[in-house]
Parts: structure tokens; sequence; C-alpha cells
């Protein structure tokens, strides 16, 4: 919204956060099972879920990974991108086996539970679909400070304010997975529900309408 503000003259801007279908994403300790049986994970599991590797940090995440993680800790990408193999060649060399590869998903439903932690050190993101979607099933998202849905992660360490900062992501993840809360990540899901999206809409088309 306060880029929105800063480039148009609008006098009023309504924010209409995305919602999220809290029956489809949540815990699920079947959905956990299977994902981490399908990685190999006998640890812990850092999760990078997103669509066009550069603009979401994807370099920066795995590095990031790299500063904390024990040799039987998993980092799983999944998502697309033109040019993954390009993308992905960085951190094969730097992670070697650590590294799990799931790409592009259907249902990320069954798959997000598998994780102890989502990272998200995007560049720009006006509000991250993956970020609502982790909280909803109980997992903390480690995002930056460019992505709009940080404003609703529950815990302030998890959020990165520069989306290039290794160090910063790194300790952000330590936090989330030292201190995991299922119930209060959920929570802040909750609220955002996709039937609150619609109705936000469908008000501000009736009133668009009422002043025509």
């Amino acid at each position: 919204a306060v880029d929105v503000r800063r480039w148009t003259r609008a006098r009023q801007i309504a924010v209409v956060r995305n919602g999220v279908d809290l029956a489809r994403f949540a815990p699920n300790a079947e959905h956990r099972a299977r994902a981490r049986a399908a990685w190999g994970a006998r640890a812990r599991v850092l999760l990078f879920f997103g669509n066009g590797f550069a603009r979401k940090g994807l370099a920066t995440a795995a590095a990031a990974f790299h500063r904390i993680a024990s040799p039987d800790d998993r980092f799983v990408v999944l998502g697309r991108d033109a040019h993954a193999g390009r993308h992905l060649d960085a951190p094969r060399r730097l992670l070697g086996d650590r590294l799990v590869v799931q790409g592009p998903e259907s249902a990320p439903e069954h798959w997000l539970p598998g994780a102890d932690a989502t990272i998200l050190p995007t560049r720009y993101d006006p509000a991250a679909n993956s970020t609502l979607e982790a909280l909803a099933c109980g997992v903390p998202a480690v995002t930056s400070g460019r992505d709009g849905a940080a404003e609703i992660v529950p815990e302030p360490r998890w959020v990165v304010p520069d989306p290039s900062d290794v160090e910063g992501f790194a300790a952000a993840v330590a936090h989330a997975w030292a201190h995991p809360d299922l119930a209060r990540c959920r929570a802040a899901a909750a609220p955002w529900t996709i039937e609150r999206n619609a109705d936000q809409m469908l008000g501000i088309y009736r009133s668009l309408l009422a002043q025509g």
C-alpha cells in the first residue's frame, strides 16, 4: 500500500489480502510423514517455495541454509523457473546431497507440512501466497521485508528487512527451527480466509457502483 500511495493520487486505498483455503492448507501428520520420507529427511527441513528463483532469492536462501545446517538437514526447492538449471547450479555445488529439488507441484499442501520452516528472501512480492500457506500449515515462514505478507508473520525475528542479508536469514531460520509454534502460525493465517477476501472485494465493487 505504501508503494501504491507513492505513485498514485488516490485519496483512499483499500488493502485486500489474499485468502487461503484453511481446509486445504492445514497441519497434516500424514502429509508430513510422506513428504519427509520422499526427501530422505532425517533431521530439519528448510523449504524454499516460489516461482522465479532469482526474484524469490534462491541463492540467498541456499547460502543461509549452508551457514546453519547440519549434514542431515535438507534444503528443498519447490517451484519452477524457466532457467531452473542455471539457478540451481550454485546451490548444488554448495549443498551437495542436502539439496532436494522437488520442482513444480500442483498440490503444495501435500509438501508444506513436511517442512520445519520455509524461507523466501524475495526481492519483491505484493503478498506471497506461499507465506500465508506455510503459516496455515503451521510452518514458520521466514521471509523478507519486501514481502507484503510479512505483515502477518507472527514472529518479527522471522522477517529480514534486506533480501540479500544471508546472515540475517540464517539467524531467522535458526530461530524458527528452535522455536516452532504450530498453533501460533496457524492462528496468524486463520483470519485471512478466501471468504473474507471475496467479501472485501465485493464491498469495494458495491461502493464503486454506489458512487457511480
